[in-house]
């Protein structure tokens, strides 16, 4: 490694010419690009809702902060990840090495796209709609990422497939025979998939919980102590599901039957419910 740079740092050096990586991030770049125009022409999709970074210092007051996953820094990197996972499974099915393949049926968005402006409302119609992924030894196309065929091999630190993938690899690389059987290969992958779901699962609650801390500490925030969120989804006999606008964030009041799906509404936060991991919003008629 000749430098360790944040993503900020490498967004900030693919757009500055005289920067002493400019000329190697800003070739990464523009291959980069392209690739990922090429997925899209097959389909693939792309949700550009932006990531809620939550950290918790000595103190124990959390700070929330918004990234955006579309930077050309972090497009570049998800780009080459994509790339390199699909040339792994493109390998091992061309030298029928046991592997654990990720697949999904392309998705179909076209009436959304035409109809349901860019925001909250959209990303959430469109991730409805999205099938599962799902994981086989059997290579088949992942129509979410646009590719053939696609493993999980990139993150080794973090995923325990993802390790026995690369061994899976290395081994045949270096004495032309896989390391597990078709069958270890699948037993690992569906009991680490199971793992990595719990582990997400957990992730989650403690983003949520951490998050309600932080609005807990801002109940009158807002102009006249009000926050705006977007209307996901306003049925009978249940609270309607919205979406702040100022953070990523889903959660359920109750609201009139005539706020529909995409309006923008007013609501005073009154609570927040850390045990159940809920906040209290009241909808608001003040504008």
């Amino acid at each position: 490694s000749a430098a360790s740079l944040t993503y900020e740092e490498a967004g900030r050096a693919i757009d500055n010419a005289t920067h002493e990586w400019h000329d190697v991030l800003s070739s990464l770049d523009r291959v980069g690009r392209s690739l990922r125009s090429k997925r899209l022409k097959a389909g693939a999709l792309f949700l550009e809702r932006p990531e809620m970074i939550i950290e918790v210092p000595a103190s124990g007051k959390g700070e929330v902060r918004l990234v955006a996953r579309s930077s050309s820094a972090r497009q570049m990197v998800a780009e080459f990840m994509i790339l390199f996972n699909s040339l792994m499974a493109e390998f091992c099915r061309r030298e029928q090495i046991p592997a654990a393949y990720r697949s999904q049926l392309n998705p179909v968005f076209k009436d959304i796209e035409e109809s349901v402006p860019e925001g909250p409302l959209r990303h959430y119609l469109m991730s409805r709609r999205l099938a599962p992924a799902e994981l086989n030894t059997t290579p088949s196309a992942h129509g979410g990422l646009g590719v053939a065929s696609y493993i999980q091999a990139t993150s080794p630190l973090r995923r325990y497939p993802d390790l026995t993938m690369q061994r899976q690899i290395s081994s045949f690389l270096d004495s032309g025979e896989p390391q597990y059987s078709q069958k270890e290969i699948a037993s690992v992958a569906q009991r680490a998939e199971v793992q990595l779901r719990e582990l997400s699962r957990l992730e989650e609650y403690r983003r949520r919980y951490w998050f309600l801390k932080f609005l807990s500490e801002r109940l009158d925030s807002g102009p006249n102590g009000l926050w705006e969120a977007v209307v996901l989804d306003n049925q009978a006999r249940r609270p309607a599901l919205l979406e702040l606008r100022e953070y990523p964030f889903r959660f359920r009041a109750k609201l009139p039957p005539s706020e529909v799906a995409g309006a923008v509404v007013m609501l005073r936060l009154h609570g927040i419910d850390l045990w159940r991991r809920t906040a209290q919003f009241i909808h608001s008629t003040v504008a």
